[in-house]
């Protein structure tokens, strides 16, 4: 559609006497009121001028910002009376590239407003508003109103926004709060033309300015009306959209940028039966090429995740695991482990491929490690050969920690060679691991005193003088015995020039308070004592909130019921 068609006029040009009186109230802004008082008064004479101004100002492109910041500070009286002279020319006003950002900026200012009375007057501006949207419905895709649209669905939906909110904070305040009944009407039809089931819905999720819109209302009658999203889908699936080709004879909505993004949202909301369909038909017969492609390989992961039965998806990956680490493939390893994670009857046939592909007495953290050979100074102590792990690899073994059955993630920890765990601290993503180990509620104490003696006299000065093996220094310190963390002090005592002379060593000694290990043994052992209680305390908390975590699903999968709060006796 042509821009040029509704482009406005600049019919308001301010003149420089009043530009310059809106830039003097800027000013006035910026600087401290005496009191909220004087704010407030200060703020009720602009707002009389800026009834009369508001023609002009708001298509000046340096008094429109002025208007913006004004509108965020506006009580419910000075709000209305600018919302309706908006609502006079709003079709006008929402196509000019200047003007359109003060509306935005006006309809986020009516959600704070909006409440269940049967008469609040921000109900009837919203309202009007969507009306005469609807009226003009060419411009609900017009590019020079998405985020007009976009504002007023999230406003009629109950998200209680700003203009500097971030897109996620709408998608969050969907499940928050709730929204009038009277704009019902208006947000189907809106979301009819957002979403048409037939071929056109292409155009619109596969162009910038609309797929973002387009995501947000799947998200919104997913929460809003269940019914209707179920249906829609079902209709979607039916006519075909994810079955239409580009030249590579790849599903064109999969391999797009923007349409890509839709569809990760729509295996989201997807039920049972048609996310079934949708791996059966779509996803299966093209899996090889689309996890190749960056676009279409996000959309495969959220199917993954969003399986309601990991079966059909487990069979088409089992015997590439390895295959496809290192890479963005390895990720769909990634997602795998999270939705097995949700069906304990499938998590053992997981596992078991893992073990048949790596081997009963493998060791899954060097397997799924790539070893690369960095020369490093002579005097540090470093072995010339580190093991890295890419950001998919390291993700896969922390997944498995989510596992009941540890046994096979534990092994492998243990089994690690002093120069294996040195260079796997060293490593950026293979540190991660140690985090996530120590951490996770599904390993035993005994694995994790042991994985934490691997800091000691010999390898405490290599951790703790390294950027990133400091990290590593730090989750073990903290599971140590007081006896070890004696004997690691004292070693770090005895080479305290090396360890201040690193950034990170200074850090580790101050943690641990080595200079009064040093000087004043006593009230380095009161510390010591202080600290350890003050861990017990903290993993008896952690401890239960992991019991309450493994108790709350169903032998399905799916979450065990909320129990009813009593109310009190009074």
């Amino acid at each position: 559609m042509s821009s040029k068609k509704f482009k406005a006029k600049d019919e308001g040009s301010a003149k420089p006497a009043v530009v310059g009186y809106y830039r003097s109230i800027s000013e006035q802004l910026a600087s401290e009121f005496e009191n909220e008082e004087q704010k407030e008064i200060f703020l009720s004479n602009v707002f009389e001028q800026l009834a009369n101004d508001i023609n002009d100002v708001i298509f000046h492109k340096s008094t429109s910002f002025i208007v913006q910041r004004l509108l965020e500070l506006a009580n419910k009286e000075q709000l209305s009376s600018v919302m309706k002279i908006i609502l006079k020319d709003f079709d006008k006003l929402i196509v000019h590239e200047v003007a359109s950002f003060s509306v935005q900026t006006a309809l986020y200012r009516c959600s704070h407003f909006i409440s269940s009375d049967e008469d609040n007057v921000f109900v009837k501006h919203i309202y009007q508003a969507g009306m005469a949207l609807l009226e003009r419905g060419e411009l609900v895709v017009h590019d020079k109103c998405c985020f007009i649209v976009r504002a007023l669905l999230e406003v009629m939906a109950g998200c209680k926004l700003s203009v500097n909110s971030h897109r996620d904070g709408a998608n969050n305040q969907l499940k928050e709060h709730e929204f009038h009944s009277e704009f019902s009407d208006i947000l189907l039809a809106l979301s009819s033309i957002l979403l048409p089931t037939s071929n056109s819905l292409i155009g619109v999720v596969t162009v910038p300015h609309t797929a973002g819109t387009a995501q947000f209302v799947l998200r919104m009658l997913h929460k809003r009306f269940p019914s209707v999203c179920k249906d829609k889908c079902k209709e979607i699936l039916r006519n075909g959209m994810l079955s239409h080709m580009n030249n590579q004879g790849l599903p064109q909505v999969l391999t797009d940028k923007t349409g890509s993004y839709f569809c990760e949202v729509f295996v989201e909301v997807l039920s049972k039966v048609p996310m079934g369909k949708l791996i059966k038909e779509v996803i299966i017969p093209h899996f090889d090429s689309l996890v190749e492609l960056s676009h279409s390989n996000h959309v495969v992961q959220a199917a993954i995740l969003n399986v309601k039965s990991t079966a059909k998806v487990f069979n088409v990956l089992k015997g590439r695991f390895f295959h496809f680490l290192n890479g963005r493939q390895s990720f769909l390893i990634v997602k795998l482990l999270e939705a097995a994670v949700r069906f304990p009857t499938e998590q053992e046939e997981v596992l078991d491929s893992l073990k048949e592909e790596v081997g009963e007495d493998g060791n899954l953290i060097i397997s799924l490690a790539v070893e690369s050979v960095e020369y490093n100074m002579a005097d540090d102590g470093l072995p010339q050969r580190i093991t890295h792990m890419s950001y998919g690899s390291s993700m896969i073994a922390q997944k498995l920690l989510d596992f009941p059955d540890t046994k096979f993630i534990c092994s492998a920890v243990a089994n690690l060679s002093k120069e294996q765990f040195v260079s796997l601290a060293f490593s950026k993503f293979g540190s991660r691991i140690f985090d996530a180990f120590m951490s996770s509620t599904n390993v035993d104490n005994n694995s994790k005193k042991a994985c934490a003696s691997r800091l000691n006299p010999e390898s405490c000065i290599l951790l703790a003088t390294h950027p990133i093996g400091s990290r590593v220094f730090d989750t073990l310190w903290a599971h140590l015995t007081v006896p070890e963390k004696c004997s690691v002090a004292e070693a770090m005592s005895t080479s305290f020039r090396k360890i201040f002379a690193s950034k990170s060593g200074r850090v580790i000694a101050y943690n641990i308070q080595l200079t009064s290990f040093m000087h004043t043994r006593k009230e380095w052992d009161a510390w010591l004592i202080e600290q350890n209680k003050l861990r017990k305390k903290r993993a008896l908390g952690e401890e239960i909130i992991g019991d309450e975590v493994k108790h709350a699903a169903t032998s399905e999968g799916t979450p065990a019921p909320k129990k009813k709060k009593k109310k009190k006796k009074t």
